[in-house]
């Protein structure tokens, strides 16, 4: 029912993308809508950069929805989570990502 002042919530990305937070503040997310924010404007962009298939036309997008969530501030963050990993200079194929997976079927050794 969405009758609070305070809440308490977290996400965690699924895929290494925008999106993946964006969708959370869609009016059309439902119950992971914690807030219950709504704003047309912010739908679109979000809409619209689902179907833009320029990357860097769709990051606009992205960032000008972004923008919006921002200067309306439905929520306060508190709490920024964030994973540490220890990587020898000498190992290749380490990428970092949101998901923090790395696999090391792709890893390799420098000089070896």
């Amino acid at each position: 029912a969405r009758n609070f002042q305070v809440g308490d919530s977290s996400w965690v990305a699924d895929f290494n993308d925008a999106r993946n937070f964006l969708y959370l503040l869609e009016t059309r997310s439902g119950p992971q809508n914690n807030p219950g924010y709504s704003n047309p404007e912010y739908d679109r962009l979000v809409l619209a950069s689902d179907y833009e298939p320029n990357a860097g036309l769709r990051a606009q997008l992205m960032s000008q929805a972004e923008q919006i969530a921002l200067d309306d501030a439905p929520f306060c963050m508190s709490v920024f989570l964030n994973s540490t990993n220890l990587v020898h200079p000498d190992l290749t194929g380490y990428a970092d990502n949101l998901e923090d997976i790395h696999r090391a079927r792709w890893f390799g050794i420098k000089n070896a």
